[in-house]
């Protein structure tokens, strides 16, 4: 995002929450320290020294020395035919690990520094986090990545599985500290305030040895510490998600918003984080609103899931095909929809923004989120110019169709979606039966409750109908 598209996104945003673009949330809080300062003693090529609780540490190439400030110098040994490597031996899982390092001014290739994890029956690394600055063997910038290799002369790969290469400036003989967590089958690591997120499925395994690899240029560590993981943080991943985002949308900015502290007592259940769109070009004076709200599998997701399919099948994804002048709102729920927490969030949001139009605030959502807006509506008719409620299989009561009778309604949903065909089709005919002539209805033909969600999230006309309205 260029630097005037932020300064829009600042003011947009900073009304509404917080602005988290560009925060980096680690992926786990720490727990016990397990290992710390580990190079006390003799740091001998090859040797197995016992250092602490159980770990063992063994210098495999180059040559270390420790300084009197307790940092820790590789250089380069030709003979050994690779870089500088220190390795901490001991069986691990899910871990948080830091250490400072230092590239060195040389001019050489082959700056870098790594800290990798690998098993005892496994060629390749499980995972590791490169800082690369010149190193012809991987590339350049912050890298996650997982290798693995064939047990044969040329060590020959199989899978190379890379997140990133994102750019990172590291000056020479200036101290950094790499962060590096890997907790189930997730990995995060951050350097210099560029952080990187990554999963597979291979991570989860148990690791037996820690390797601390400066590049052959050498270079220097200090401070290195690793702790268990006491819990995992809801929303790692999401600032990477969201820079990718950014990077692949043409027609809006997306942000993440925090509620404030002082609001979150009354939003009930709805999870601290909510996505917002924009226009990337904003129009003057105020915009439309529309608010989506997400089916009923969002309420265990991550709240970095969440943001990726929201980008790809939900709000942000309609926001983006549709390219309209509006603002859109993503709210996100650990349960039901609730009515009275929506209208809580919408009042804080209208009492807080100057930039909406409240003429015209609109409403969407399918399966729990269609429910969701029935829900909604029926309660709040009055603060919505339209709505959309699909793929839902409750039936409309009396008092709801009496509420709506004057709201434009457009009902969706797909035509192999069991019982809940049947529920959108008697909303539609009963608010038809009532008078409501501004009611529409679409069944998009063979289509399952997933390919439903799809093509209700990739209706553009639905978006031009709301805005008629």
């Amino acid at each position: 995002m260029d630097a005037p598209r932020k300064i829009v996104c600042s003011l947009l945003i900073a009304l509404l929450g917080t602005a988290l673009s560009g925060y980096a949330q680690n992926l786990a809080n720490k727990g016990e320290l397990i290992l710390s300062d580990p190079f006390e003693g003799s740091l001998g090529k090859g040797e197995l020294v016992d250092i602490q609780d159980g770990w063992k540490r063994r210098v495999s190439f180059g040559d270390w020395t420790r300084r009197a400030d307790g940092s820790v110098t590789a250089e380069n040994v030709p003979e050994d035919g690779h870089g500088p490597v220190l390795t901490l031996i001991a069986p691990v899982r899910d871990i948080i690990i830091e250490c400072e390092f230092q590239i060195p001014a040389t001019p050489k290739k082959d700056r870098h520094f790594r800290i990798f994890l690998d098993r005892s029956d496994y060629r390749g690394h499980t995972i590791q986090s490169t800082a690369n600055v010149s190193s012809v063997f991987r590339p350049v910038g912050l890298t996650l990545q997982h290798i693995s290799k064939k047990d044969d002369a040329q060590k020959t790969i199989i899978q190379d599985i890379e997140f990133g290469p994102t750019p990172i400036e590291l000056k020479p003989n200036t101290w950094y500290k790499m962060r590096f967590d890997i907790v189930g089958n997730k990995a995060w690591t951050v350097v210099n305030g560029v952080s990187l997120y990554g999963r597979n499925k291979v991570l989860h395994v148990e690791k037996n040895k820690i390797g601390l690899n400066p590049g052959m240029a050498g270079g220097r560590i200090r401070n290195f510490n690793a702790w268990t993981v006491a819990s995992e943080n809801d929303d790692a991943g999401v600032a990477e998600a969201l820079d990718a985002i950014n990077d692949r949308f043409q027609n809006v900015d997306v942000d993440i918003v925090e509620w404030p502290e002082e609001t979150r007592a009354q939003f009930g259940k709805l999870k601290r984080i909510a996505f917002v769109a924009y226009p990337k070009d904003k129009p003057s004076g105020k915009l439309p609103l529309l608010i989506t709200l997400h089916g009923g599998g969002g309420r265990n997701m991550s709240l970095r899931d969440q943001l990726v399919r929201s980008s790809n099948v939900k709000g942000l994804a309609l926001a983006e095909r549709a390219g309209k002048p509006l603002i859109l709102l993503e709210p996100n729920s650990a349960d039901i929809w609730d009515p009275d927490t929506l209208d809580q969030m919408l009042d804080h949001v209208l009492e807080t923004r100057t930039d909406i139009d409240e003429s015209r605030i609109y409403v969407m959502g399918h399966s729990m989120g269609g429910f969701g807006t029935l829900a909604w509506i029926s309660r709040s008719a009055d603060r919505f110019a339209a709505a959309a409620p699909g793929g839902f299989s409750y039936e409309i009561q009396p008092e709801q169709v009496e509420a709506l009778v004057d709201l434009p309604v457009w009902g969706l949903v797909g035509g192999d979606d069991g019982n809940r065909v049947d529920g959108v089709r008697l909303m539609v005919e009963r608010l038809r039966a009532a008078g409501n002539d501004r009611v529409k209805h679409t069944v998009f033909p063979g289509a399952s409750h997933t390919q439903g969600n799809a093509a209700v999230f990739s209706h553009v006309e639905l978006v031009d109908w709301m805005l008629e309205h």
